[in-house]
């Protein structure tokens, strides 16, 4: 697993690691996202990637994301 952070904005890296055999797991805030990104990623790949919504400015928050 990878952990993408702001990943909701780049589908296509999420689709390239998935082809690639990596396993995305994508950390947004949604602040310039939407969490129906998901979805379409999902159409895309075929697969529902974990999402974890957190801001890595949220030291405590990050923290636990990467455990």
């Amino acid at each position: 697993k990878v952990l993408v952070t702001g990943g909701m904005g780049y589908i296509g890296s999420q689709h390239a690691l998935h082809e690639a055999g990596i396993t995305p797991v994508i950390y947004d805030n949604l602040s310039n996202a939407s969490a129906r990104v998901l979805d379409q990623l999902e159409k895309i790949t075929g697969t529902r990637f974990e999402f974890i919504l957190g801001d890595i400015q949220d030291e405590q928050q990050f923290k636990l994301a990467v455990k």
